[in-house]
């Protein structure tokens, strides 16, 4: 089911995930990432102005620059994930669900104080 993305937002949730598979940096806001068969992605989509490192419990998974997308391919299920901003003080951390099948898209589009604001969606 896909329904529109703004109803689709949730202010400030985040991802996680155990199992890194692969990892891709895409600058297309068209998100056709497929995960492997019985895994789903995570999508850090950075509309930001920095550059972020991904860790998905507690596992430092990459960096996605500013303006960039990036994809990773996750075991289903609850993750932790935490956003640093690279050479800032910001930083986004939430529990995520990494969905079989699915993309869990989590959107970047500033901060405010130290707190990244991120919004999440389903693919």
């Amino acid at each position: 089911m896909h329904l529109p993305r703004l109803a689709q937002c949730l202010s400030i949730a985040l991802l996680s995930a155990t199992v890194l598979l692969t990892s891709c940096e895409s600058d297309d806001d068209s998100f056709n990432h497929t995960p492997p068969p019985g895994q789903g992605a995570l999508i850090i989509d950075n509309n930001g102005d920095r550059n972020v490192t991904v860790y998905v419990d507690g596992v430092k998974l990459g960096e996605t620059k500013d303006g960039k997308s990036s994809a990773f391919d996750l075991v289903p299920g609850v993750r932790r994930v935490v956003l640093d901003e690279s050479n800032g003080d910001s930083s986004f951390f939430n529990d995520v669900d990494i969905l079989e099948g699915q993309q869990t898209i989590l959107t970047i589009t500033g901060s405010v104080g130290n707190e990244l604001i991120v919004y999440l969606t389903f693919d």
